[in-house]
């Protein structure tokens, strides 16, 4: 009677073992270097991401003290547009209580 399962020598056994634990025992040692570099990437990740909305936030305030800036310029300095300045309006307020006191 001839079997058509072959079983392999007892030889080959242990060498079939050794190729699986260190298949194993490399995937482990993957595993474990991936969270050892997200555990130190990860707070530099965290602070970048912070840091970025912290710029946005900071340009946003920049541009509303800009715009802010030119509406006082504009309030202050815009004898060009026809209008009279603050430093013209109080001139002329001083000019007419000196006009007042010497009358």
């Amino acid at each position: 009677m001839s079997s058509s399962v072959t079983v392999d020598p007892p030889e080959a056994k242990p060498d079939r073992k050794l190729a699986y634990d260190f298949e194993l025992n490399w995937y482990d040692f993957e595993t474990r270097t991936r969270k050892l570099v997200f555990d130190l990437l990860q707070p530099s990740v965290t602070r970048a991401a912070e840091d970025r909305e912290l710029l946005f936030k900071y340009g946003r305030q920049i541009d509303l003290h800009k715009q802010r800036l030119e509406q006082v310029e504009y309030s202050l300095f815009s004898a060009d547009a026809g209008r009279t300045t603050v430093f013209e309006v109080i001139d002329q307020r001083f000019v007419d209580i000196e006009t007042e006191r010497k009358v």
